[in-house]
Order: C-alpha cells, then structure tokens, then sequence
C-alpha cells in the first residue's frame, strides 16, 4: 500500500514558512560571508571564462587566428616594400603636397581680395595723385 502524506492546512502554512526562513537564513549567511548577487555571477562568468580558455577548442583557434595574424602581417610588409606600393605611395605624397600647396595660394588670394587693396601691396614712399 502507498503511504499518503497529508497535512492540515495549518500544517502547509508553518512548512512554507519554515523552508522561507531556512532560505533567508542561507541568504544572509552568504551577506555576510561577502557573497551577493553580483558577485555569485561575476564568479560564475569567471569560472565560465576560465573554462573556455582552458579549453582544447580554444587553444587551437588561438593558436590559428596567431599564425593567420602573423601571415597577414608578413604579406602586409611584402606588399610596402614593393616597387608598386612604393611608386604610389611616392604619387600619392606628391599629389597631396600639391594640393596642400594649391589650396593654401587660393586661400591666400581669397584673404587678400577680401581685405581690398592693401596697404603692403603699394610702396609707403609712393604718393596718390593728387585729386581734380
């Protein structure tokens, strides 16, 4: 025959109550001890981390992504020290020096037409004609 166990009402009430005091106990046992929330998951994410990185996956996929970084690396200073590379990066600096050049002449035609004839561009000893 099965046993069954059946409780009064009152009898619910006291269980619940003392399983809620035996958790709230174990809560602030942990306050004081310094654990919390936050820190239970930071110390979980800790341990989820350390795990993957530990792990043989994630030892070999680092060790790949370090030799594929090393690779690009290398074909990156092949390509710089071509003549190709070297040619256009030559083109390319002068382009630039001559537009740096050319906007800083307009710039400075556009000031002085703006400031209207100018007193430096007329000799100081040189005198107006005088006025009919």
């Amino acid at each position: 025959m099965c046993a069954i166990n059946i409780m009064k009402p009152g009898m619910i009430k006291k269980h619940a109550l003392s399983q809620y005091v035996y958790y709230l106990n174990i809560l602030l046992i942990g306050r004081k001890l310094g654990l919390s929330p936050l820190s239970e998951l930071t110390q979980d994410v800790t341990k989820s981390l350390k795990g993957v990185t530990e792990s043989d996956a994630y030892k070999q996929t680092s060790e790949v992504a370090a030799a594929t970084a090393e690779t690009v690396k290398s074909k990156f200073n092949d390509m710089r020290n071509s003549s190709l590379f070297k040619s256009f990066e030559s083109k390319l600096g002068t382009a630039y020096t001559s537009a740096k050049m050319t906007a800083s002449t307009s710039i400075d035609k556009l000031s002085g037409a703006a400031r209207g004839p100018s007193a430096a561009s007329t000799p100081a000893n040189e005198q107006a004609p005088p006025m009919p």
